[in-house]
């Protein structure tokens, strides 16, 4: 991802994108669905903390603690898509947006091609036949 061109605003926005949607699913632990449902609105503090509201598998509601690390991560996407780094609970605007930066949500199967996607350079790079099953068979779930 590192070495994706950067020359033009749309290549720029993608990769700003793909690097929040993985750094943020490592950091969180979040499932493709969750990550496509959520909003700045979801985000509270509580206690001086930063938590992230979740509709999760079942309807079952979850609070995910969000690290400095991960509020770094929002800020960078954030003023990326030139919004301010700290998201503004009361402006509902999806956490993670199409490229073209005017809000709209990104959907699961977006995610999901996405991270495919990351995986390709790996697969072109392995000589041993087991480790490129493996990663033909990744997921987001990995």
């Amino acid at each position: 991802m590192e070495a994706w061109p950067r020359d033009t605003a749309q290549e720029l926005a993608h990769y700003h994108r793909t690097r929040f949607l993985v750094r943020f699913l490592q950091m969180t632990g979040l499932r493709r669905f969750e990550l496509a449902k959520a909003s700045t609105a979801d985000i509270r503090r509580k206690d001086g903390a930063f938590w992230l509201y979740v509709e999760s598998k079942g309807d079952v509601v979850e609070y995910i603690p969000l690290t400095c690390a991960a509020m770094h991560e929002i800020g960078l996407y954030h003023m990326s898509t030139g919004r301010p780094g700290l998201p503004n609970p009361s402006r509902s605007e999806p956490l993670l947006m199409d490229i073209t930066v005017v809000g709209r949500p990104v959907s699961v199967k977006t995610i999901h091609a996405e991270l495919k996607v990351l995986f390709v350079p790996a697969l072109e790079a392995y000589s041993d036949p087991y480790q490129v099953e493996k990663l033909k068979v990744c997921s987001a779930y990995w």
